[in-house]
C-alpha cells in the first residue's frame, strides 16, 4: 500500500501547495500545446515542449511519492520521446491515447489536491498507453494519413476489365471476325458491278455499281475495293479501244473498196 504521509505532513504543506499550483499551470499549458499538436503534428519544437511538460510532472510527483501520477506521466513521456525522435508520427490512435492520458492526469490531480491521496483508477489508461508504446516499437502503428491516401488512390477494379491474356485473345477473335466480314464485303462489291452498257457512238463505257454500296469497315477494305474496281474499269476501257480500232479498220476497208470501184468505172 502506498504511503501518502508526506501529503499530510505539516512541514510539507507549502511544498505540496506549490506542487499543486505548478502542476495545474503545466497541465494548462499542455492543454494548449496538445490542441496545437493536432493541427501541426510534425512540429518538432512543440513535441519537445510537450515532452518536457510531462517530464516535469513525473519528476515532482515522484518526489512526493505520487506513484500513480508518476507511472501515468512516465508512459506519456515515453510516447512523446519516441515521437520527437521520429520513431513514429502522430496519428489519431496516438493522439487519442495522449489526450485520454492527459484527462486522466487532470482528474488524478483533483483527487490528490482534495483527498491527499491517489484514490483513482489509472490502470486502464496505463495499459492503453503501454500498448501504444509496444506498437510503436514493433512497427505495428502505421501512419493513418498514408493509409487514407492509399485508399483514395486505389482504383476499384472494373468487373469487365480483362487481363493481358484475355485482352489478346479477344483482339485476335475480333480481328478474325473483321477479316471475314471484309472478304465478304469485297466479294459482294464485285458481284454488284453492273453489266457494261455502250452508248450509240461506242465511245464511252458506263459501269454502274449497285446504288446500295457496302460501307467498308476500314481503310484497307476501301483500298482493296478501289483496286478491284479500277482493274475492272481498265479492262472495260481496253475492250472499248479494241472495238474502236476494229470499227476504224472496217471503215477504211469500205472506203478503199469504194475507191477501187470508182476507178473501174
Amino acid at each position: 500500500m502506498t504511503d501518502y504521509s508526506l501529503l499530510t505532513d505539516p512541514d510539507m504543506a507549502e511544498i505540496f501547495e506549490s506542487f499543486v499550483v505548478e502542476t495545474k499551470e503545466t497541465l494548462e499549458k499542455l492543454d494548449l500545446d496538445l490542441v496545437k499538436l493536432e493541427s501541426t503534428p510534425d512540429d518538432a519544437d512543440l513535441l519537445n515542449e510537450i515532452f518536457r511538460s510531462f517530464h516535469t510532472v513525473k519528476g515532482t510527483s515522484g518526489f512526493l511519492g505520487l506513484v500513480k501520477m508518476q507511472e501515468l506521466t512516465h508512459r506519456l513521456e515515453d510516447i512523446l520521446n519516441k515521437l520527437r525522435k521520429g520513431e513514429a508520427k502522430v496519428n489519431s490512435t496516438i493522439m487519442d491515447g495522449i489526450l485520454s492520458g492527459y484527462d486522466a492526469l487532470s482528474e488524478l490531480l483533483v483527487i490528490i489536491e482534495e483527498n491527499k491521496n491517489e484514490n483513482f483508477d489509472t490502470e486502464l489508461e496505463i495499459v492503453s498507453l503501454e500498448k501504444i508504446i509496444q506498437n510503436i516499437e514493433s512497427g505495428a502503428i502505421i501512419n493513418e494519413t498514408d493509409v487514407e491516401i492509399e485508399e483514395e488512390n486505389e482504383v476499384e477494379k472494373d468487373p469487365y476489365e480483362m487481363n493481358d491474356e484475355e485482352l489478346e485473345k479477344a483482339f485476335l477473335n475480333n480481328s478474325k471476325k473483321i477479316n471475314e466480314g471484309n472478304n465478304s464485303n469485297i466479294s459482294n462489291a464485285i458481284a454488284e458491278v453492273a453489266p457494261i452498257e455502250e452508248n450509240e457512238n461506242n465511245d464511252e463505257i458506263i459501269v454502274n455499281l449497285n446504288s446500295n454500296k457496302h460501307i467498308l469497315q476500314s481503310k484497307e477494305d476501301e483500298k482493296n475495293s478501289t483496286k478491284i474496281i479500277n482493274k475492272i474499269s481498265s479492262t472495260f476501257a481496253k475492250k472499248s479501244n479494241d472495238d474502236k480500232k476494229q470499227s476504224n479498220n472496217v471503215a477504211e476497208q469500205t472506203i478503199r473498196v469504194e475507191v477501187e470501184r470508182l476507178d473501174e468505172l
